[in-house]
């Protein structure tokens, strides 16, 4: 059963000025050394790093709270060894919310084009709750 949804959008050029005014102090609050490792691995960083940044976004709002509550970090996006694609890894206090949500599955959308990345979250919960 679908307990929350969320989107978030994020524009390309505010995460590359955010970068070049805080510097990798600003990547570390917000994302997780693989999360950084990948995206820097990418020829358009700033896009996979923005479509994370709106993914993390996107699924605080799924779950109900905003992000002084539950730190960004806490939010992980990986990728499917097989598939590549985008999941959700929960750590610390998002992982103790979404259990006291009883939910167990976090599905996560990911696009970006030149100037705009987007993600889109749906959790589910147990059904019977």
């Amino acid at each position: 059963m679908v307990c929350g949804i969320g989107v978030d959008v994020v524009e390309i050029l505010r995460m590359k000025k955010s970068s070049l005014r805080f510097g990798r102090r600003f990547f570390e609050r917000v994302f997780t050394d693989r999360e950084i490792k990948y995206c820097q691995s990418k020829k358009r960083s700033y896009e996979h790093l923005s479509a994370r940044f709106a993914a993390k976004e996107a699924v605080l709002k799924s779950l109900g709270v905003g992000w002084p509550i539950i730190p960004l970090k806490h939010i992980e996006v990986v990728n499917d060894p097989f598939t590549g694609a985008p999941e959700i890894q929960l750590h610390g206090k998002a992982k103790y919310l979404a259990a006291s949500l009883q939910a167990h599955t976090i599905h996560i959308s990911l696009s970006h084009s030149e100037h705009f990345a987007t993600a889109f979250a749906v959790v589910e919960r147990k059904t019977g709750y």
